[in-house]
């Protein structure tokens, strides 16, 4: 069994997750607009920080530390500014942040080129259906 964080341990964590969410959604910014911003950036990630905390009942283990490190590597993606300013202008919530599956956090560039590489459903494996006939 993985060994608890103390308080203080914990605390420590969640404050580093919150300087990191608001640092990657500051990326796009020019200095000014970071210091004018910073406030703003500071509480979204405050919210997406606890979004996160919640969805791994309210514990920093793995779950947390999972999530947390694919929200910030995609947040920090250079081609993902279409997930920051939906974040920015409330088009998507903290709590509906958290809950995107991997594939919808990815910048929208290499979802086509995921897209474009996927084979179409009929050609993607699949089991045949089995008939059943009754045998009199």
């Amino acid at each position: 069994m993985p060994k608890a964080h103390s308080d203080e341990e914990v605390a420590k964590l969640r404050g580093g997750a919150v300087d990191n969410f608001a640092n990657a959604l500051l990326k796009d910014k020019t200095k000014e607009e970071e210091l004018e911003l910073r406030p703003q950036a500071t509480a979204l990630a405050q919210q997406i920080e606890e979004a996160v905390f919640a969805l791994s009942n309210n514990q920093v283990d793995n779950n947390y530390k999972q999530l947390y490190r694919q929200l910030v590597l995609n947040l920090n993606h250079p081609k993902n500014t279409r997930l920051r300013a939906r974040i920015w202008s409330s088009e998507l919530t903290p709590s509906a942040l958290v809950r995107l599956s991997p594939e919808e956090l990815v910048p929208e560039e290499i979802q086509n080129v995921q897209r474009v590489h996927q084979p179409p459903p009929s050609e993607q494996s699949s089991v045949p259906a089995v008939s059943q006939s009754s045998s009199s």
